[in-house]
């Protein structure tokens, strides 16, 4: 009986101190939300910030130059007071211009590391990530998920994923990533093997979320021949049988429904056709037929 209460007290023990073990370890681990990259003249900056802080544990944002990430990370370890960095919870990769051009040799980093996930959503920035990612008056997190949120309503952006520019560059020799510029986001950047990135305005930016992405929801102005209107469509791709449907937030002056229609269609005709003509593509966009809806439409209950 002796024997097995010792045996037992033994167990105890040693759990408890396993445990105490992972307690500590947990404590020092600081989850990166955000990573950036830039290259300079001999040398790769790799800057990070865990996010949004508490009084207890402030977020961190630092940077290291070294001859590669993994390099940088070492040195980005060094610089945590104590604090082990984790990035298998990595939430956004945003890429100077420099980065951003050398893009095909930085995705053999992120393909071979188990702990990144190349679902990461992708931003260029114009200049450099590092002021933007360790800007502790910004929190770079909070700011990039504000504007993949604006970017989906506005259909100026639906931000592109690290595998969505993985193949692009594989089957076209090109990829599309979200392009910012001031803390703002402004469209797409193109990136092309060794050219700097090209960045779209917000029409060929309307055109491109209409070829690869299609509108799940978008606002935008059009002209009328006496006034203006806003609109907002509802889940349309390019090339679709179904008609682009969209409801009126606002309109100026008087128009028909068949000058609306004539001129949301033109609208989204013409954003198309700046994007193939961003992509350096001489081909037509497929027409586009749009249906004003109002709101007793959508619900199917008739005239109100």
């Amino acid at each position: 009986m002796k024997h097995e209460k010792r045996k037992m007290t033994c167990c105890l023990l040693l759990l408890l101190s396993l445990t105490g073990c992972r307690v500590r370890d947990t404590a020092r681990l600081r989850s990166v939300e955000t990573m950036g990259i830039d290259l300079r003249p001999g040398e790769l900056v790799l800057s990070v910030s865990t996010g949004a802080g508490t009084e207890e544990l402030p977020s961190l944002h630092l940077s290291a130059a070294g001859s590669s990430i993994h390099d940088c990370m070492a040195k980005l370890e060094q610089g945590a007071e104590g604090q082990e960095l984790f990035y298998s919870h990595l939430r956004f990769l945003v890429l100077g211009e420099s980065a951003a051009k050398e893009l095909c040799t930085l995705l053999d980093f992120f393909e071979r590391a188990p702990e990144l996930r190349l679902t990461l959503p992708v931003y260029t920035v114009r200049g450099e990530a590092e002021p933007l990612v360790t800007d502790e008056e910004s929190e770079i997190g909070g700011l990039l998920r504000s504007l993949e949120r604006s970017g989906k309503q506005t259909g100026l952006c639906t931000v592109p994923t690290l595998l969505e520019a993985d193949r692009g560059l594989r089957q076209d020799a090109a990829a599309l990533c979200a392009a910012v510029r001031d803390g703002e986001l402004t469209g797409y950047a193109l990136l092309r093997p060794g050219e700097p990135p090209r960045f779209s305005s917000a029409e060929e930016a309307l055109g491109l979320t209409l070829l690869y992405k299609g509108l799940r929801y978008a606002a935008f102005t059009v002209e009328l021949p006496r006034g203006y209107a806003v609109v907002e469509t509802q889940n349309y791709r390019s090339g679709s049988r179904r008609p682009c449907a969209y409801t009126l937030r606002e309109l100026s002056g008087e128009s028909s429904t068949a000058e609306l229609n004539a001129a949301v269609s033109a609208r989204l005709e013409a954003a198309e056709r700046a994007a193939l003509a961003f992509l350096g593509s001489a081909a037509s966009p497929p027409p586009c037929r749009a249906e004003l809806k109002r709101g007793y439409d959508l619900t199917g209950g008739g005239s109100p």
